[in-house]
């Protein structure tokens, strides 16, 4: 086998290995994008599901990405359906499609923006489940005092109704400070 010929089955199996991988890095984007799809669809559909600010605006963006790498990749296989065509009726003979060559430069941008919004929902879900946790923690022990409260209070209410009005003045009151009336008595004899 010559070098010349070595070179040609290495070029046919390399051009076969690069349309190959392609293709499926095409149908990987494709599934994922779709799937995104109908997770976000099914999340505005679902009425118990709580959506922010954020999580609207990041959804809406991840969506219109999503759409846009579904489609351009679409338009991709019915370009290089027609591209092939046209090789296989002229033997080989190549005219370079434009838009086929756009479409294979862009079509990771709007791929890449739903990624990042998807990312920014995921954070922004995971920080409002954390923030509603601790909410009613905080609310619980602020509405139920301890039980040690509970009876202090519960004992001064009873102290307060057996002793009506008057008792209520009398515990308002706070307690004179101690007088030392020896002391001073002592100092006064002598």
């Amino acid at each position: 086998m010559t070098q010349d010929q070595k070179d040609e089955e290495l070029y046919k199996a390399s051009l076969e290995a690069f349309f190959n991988n392609e293709l499926e890095a095409d149908k990987t984007i494709l599934g994922l994008s779709v799937a995104a799809i109908g997770f976000f669809m099914a999340l505005f559909l679902n009425k118990d599901f709580q959506i922010t600010e954020i999580m609207f605006i990041t959804i809406i963006i991840a969506l219109i990405s999503f759409l846009a790498v579904s489609s351009m990749i679409m338009l991709i296989f019915i370009r290089n359906k027609k591209q092939i065509l046209h090789i296989i009726e002229t033997t080989g003979g190549l005219k370079e499609d434009l838009f086929l060559d756009f479409l294979d430069k862009w079509k990771y941008l709007p791929f890449i923006i739903g990624i990042i919004c998807s990312i920014i929902f995921t954070l922004s879900l995971i920080y409002g489940k954390i923030s509603t946790k601790e909410t009613p923690m905080a609310k619980e022990k602020i509405e139920r005092p301890s039980p040690k409260v509970e009876r202090v209070i519960s004992k001064a209410q009873e102290n307060n109704s057996s002793a009506g009005i008057s008792g209520l003045q009398e515990a308002n009151k706070t307690p004179p400070p101690p007088t030392d009336s020896n002391k001073s008595g002592e100092t006064d004899g002598k």
